[in-house]
């Protein structure tokens, strides 16, 4: 079962084409997210599903009803903003009630939803705070506590972290991932935050120039991408450009600068002489001494990170990849001589 369904949606401002023929099914229940670098369109479409822009052509449907034309105070949809845009006169409370009220909901049904939207949120006790008496982390579970409380059909999420430091992120990542699960409602999340959206998300979708590059799980996306531009949006990878000069079962052989020969798994589209990418993970790396198997390189940098060390190195034949080692392995110094390898299938091969 659906929950939104665009069916070649499209939004232009003046010349600029920001979303360009997008078609998307969102389930009930999923958490799913839209991310993309700054203008890709995913802010955009966001607001379209919410009707706060309007679509040039195509059809949007929310709970297998046409809402296309439908204004944004008719449609099944909350939206969790950036800013949070709470009223700043109003209580903790007045702020979670503020939709029921303006809808006419009697008093002990306000009081009734209010209690239960902000025990849900862990902010039972702060009903009669003001905004500004919150923290940071707090003002962002007062604006979802809001949003839930009409029980919306879809919760739209615009960057609701952006402001959070990473500590707060993290923590507040678990509670939307609990929060969600417990409710059953579908999320929507726009994010250019790729660990934020892995982390959170059944589904992604990655947005380049007003269209959808690749849809799908997050390990699907990121250990299979459609080509060199998902690659390297979505985590961090190595890339090491070339031709691919043979192919046999799942595997493809691709040439480099200087002659050098590199295998990996490779994409269905990619044909002999085609120009491809080798994506290089910094998990899937392995780091050798000089004159073992694998590239030649020297260490540039080290920094430990607690959990692991990433080693970033220049390849022999240009660039510069990073691999992530365990932590408890001492890293080479800056200057050192290294190889670097990995197994075929721990690289994927994608059209450049």
């Amino acid at each position: 079962m659906t929950a939104v369904v665009l069916e070649a949606v499209s939004k232009a401002f003046g010349t600029l084409r920001a979303v360009d023929d997008v078609s998307l099914d969102i389930r009930e229940g999923e958490f799913f997210a839209l991310i993309g670098g700054s203008g890709c369109g995913k802010t955009t479409l966001l607001r379209l599903i919410a009707g706060l822009e309007r679509a040039d052509r195509g059809t949007i449907r929310i709970a297998d009803a046409d809402a296309t034309r439908l204004p944004a105070w008719e449609r099944p949809v909350n939206t969790v903003f950036q800013s949070y845009a709470l009223f700043p006169h109003l209580s903790v409370a007045r702020n979670v009630a503020y939709g029921l009220e303006r809808d006419g909901a009697d008093k002990a049904t306000i009081r009734a939803r209010v209690e239960e939207m902000l025990g849900l949120v862990q902010l039972a006790g702060l009903e009669g705070r003001r905004p500004h008496e919150l923290s940071g982390g707090q003002r962002q579970r007062v604006a979802l506590a809001r949003a839930l409380a009409k029980h919306p059909r879809v919760l739209l999420l615009d960057e609701p972290m952006a402001a959070l430091d990473r500590s707060l992120r993290e923590e507040t990542r678990s509670q939307l991932v609990r929060l969600q699960r417990r409710l059953g409602t579908t999320f929507v999340l726009v994010t250019h935050d790729q660990e934020e959206a892995m982390g959170l998300a059944d589904r992604l979708a990655v947005m380049r120039a007003g269209r959808i590059a690749q849809i799908g799980t997050p390990r699907d996306v990121y250990e299979n991408p459609v080509d060199r531009g998902v690659a390297a949006f979505l985590g961090r990878a190595g890339l090491i450009d070339g031709r691919v000069v043979s192919r046999a079962g799942g595997h493809a052989e691709l040439e480099a600068i200087g002659g050098v020969r590199l295998r990996g798994r490779a994409s269905g589209a990619l044909a002999v002489g085609a120009r491809a990418s080798l994506v290089l993970r910094p998990d899937r790396l392995r780091l050798g001494e000089a004159g073992d198997a694998g590239l030649p390189a020297r260490v540039e940098h080290a920094a430990f990170l607690g959990e692991s060390v990433t080693v970033t190195v220049s390849l022999d034949l240009g660039g510069e990849i990073v691999l992530a080692l365990d932590a408890l392995a001492p890293p080479p110094p800056g200057g050192a001589r290294v190889t670097v390898d990995w197994a075929a299938d721990d690289a994927v091969m994608v059209p450049a």
